[in-house]
């Protein structure tokens, strides 16, 4: 009999179950049925340890796509689930109802999370901060991700393999309207234009963004000098921009254009 025990093991990982000799010992029965403890040194005991694993759960982590992931371009940083937003994923096995491949009760994940224009998991990636038109993909980063019962902390690759589902997101263009002002004038030989900051608007653009005259169009852009032409379209070709002046056109569309009537 061997009345020494350690603590059972509850973490991942391969142990031994042996036979503690030292602590171990016979017991012998008198003939009135009183018990007499002895010790091994009259016997050759050979013992052979057995070992076990404990197998770490395995989860399946993915971000709930509700419908609201993708977005139209406001100029914003997407700020979706960094740094473990519980309830925007869902933790699942092979099968959703086996036990075996969910939490432990009690325990909780703390997931890190980044943003990247990879589809591939990079476990030094910090992420990007997903403002301009693209697709990008929302990733756990398993290494980094913790496990907290009660008030410790551990490495969730400690007793779980957290299997991330990687979901996808689109950042689409934003549509926007154009409207050129029209006008008139007696003849004069000279060719009418309608070009100031004054001659031109747009509807739908991000607050703080402005429109600037495409110059590397304007061999297309409208204007009249002879009576015979009739009504020309003001016709003018833009690109827009942000509040720090930098040039974000690749992130809108024009939907539409009403140009003015120049004569």
């Amino acid at each position: 009999i061997t009345e020494k025990y350690e603590k059972s093991p509850k973490d991942a990982g391969v142990y031994y179950l042996g036979v503690d000799l030292e602590n171990s010992y016979i017991i012998k029965e008198k003939g009135n049925g009183e018990e007499v403890r002895q010790t091994l040194d009259n016997y050759d005991i050979h013992t052979y340890a057995e070992t076990y694993e404990i197998l770490r759960r395995k989860i399946y982590v993915q971000p709930l796509d509700n419908g609201e992931l993708n977005k139209v371009y406001d100029g914003e940083a997407y700020e979706y689930a960094l740094n473990s937003q519980e309830g925007n994923f869902t933790y699942y096995g092979l099968s959703k109802t086996d036990e075996n491949y969910q939490l432990v009760a009690g325990e909780k994940l703390i997931l890190v999370v980044y943003i990247s224009d990879k589809k591939e998991h990079d476990a030094t990636n910090v992420g990007i901060q997903a403002i301009n038109v693209g697709t990008y993909y929302v990733h756990v980063n398993t290494e980094l991700s913790e496990v907290v019962e009660g008030e410790e902390h551990y490495a969730a690759s400690k007793n779980y393999e957290l299997i991330p589902v990687g979901t996808s997101f689109e950042i689409t263009k934003r549509p926007y309207e154009v409207t050129t002002n029209g006008g008139n004038k007696v003849y004069d030989g000279e060719a009418l234009t309608k070009r100031e900051a004054t001659d031109y608007s747009g509807t739908n653009l991000v607050a703080g963004h402005y429109l600037e005259l495409d110059e590397a169009r304007e061999a297309e852009f409208g204007q009249v000098t002879n009576v015979y032409e009739g009504e020309v379209d003001n016709k003018l070709y833009f690109k827009v921009y942000d509040a720090a002046n930098v040039d974000v056109s690749g992130n809108y569309e024009v939907v539409k254009e009403t140009w003015g009537k120049l004569y």
